[in-house]
């Protein structure tokens, strides 16, 4: 709140530092799968780092739009960071305030490499889809060519360095075929296949 004011913004994002349980396996201890990237305190957040979880929004530039999520998402992700584009390009100013943290214990479900994969497989599907529905940058044809031609060279070199990374630790070799699941996702949604994460 006190950021709000400091920084004259309609909304206020903040670290989300993950607690793995001491139980969990070392490979996902070690790889900091469950992390999110930090700003410096006042900065507008990018747009493709728009999300929920440990936020405070202003009612009013809220209110302003229609739903306010769009359905469309239906069971899959990405309508939290959607809103927020929109309530942006609406003229919404939202910035970061690394003061303001808080800890959330990593749910026992999520501890695995399947969960892993799917949620980066969710995660660029929405990438791809705001990419294309021109909410990240303007849809032209070179910008979808590139875009596939960019995931599809990601999604083989990570393809191959999962394998090559190997001896050198599990964690890593995880973190490369999480990447691969990544630009999969991106990929998918020029064939027009979902993936519904909340299913």
């Amino acid at each position: 709140m006190a950021a709000t004011v400091a920084y004259g913004a309609d909304g206020v994002l903040a670290p989300v530092e993950p607690v793995v349980p001491d139980n969990a396996p070392a490979w996902i201890r070690r790889g900091r799968f469950y992390d999110f990237p930090h700003l410096q305190s006042g900065a507008v957040v990018p747009l493709n780092r728009m999300r929920f979880g440990n936020l405070v929004l202003r009612g009013e530039p809220l209110r302003r739009l229609p739903g306010p999520f769009d359905p469309s998402f239906g069971l899959a992700c990405g309508e939290d960071g959607d809103l927020l584009i929109r309530m942006v390009r609406n003229g919404a100013r939202i910035v970061w305030s690394e003061e303001a943290c808080v800890h959330e214990p990593v749910e026992r479900a999520r501890l695995s490499l399947a969960w892993l994969l799917q949620r980066a497989l969710s995660g660029g599907q929405e990438f791809a889809r705001k990419t294309v529905g021109r909410q990240l940058r303007p849809d032209e044809p070179l910008q979808r060519a590139l875009l596939f031609a960019r995931a599809l060279l990601q999604m083989l070199v990570a393809g191959v360095l999962t394998v090559l990374v190997w001896p050198a630790g599990r964690h890593r070799s995880a973190r490369w075929l999480i990447t691969a699941s990544a630009n999969f996702g991106k990929l998918s949604v020029f064939w027009g296949w979902r993936y519904h994460e909340y299913a």
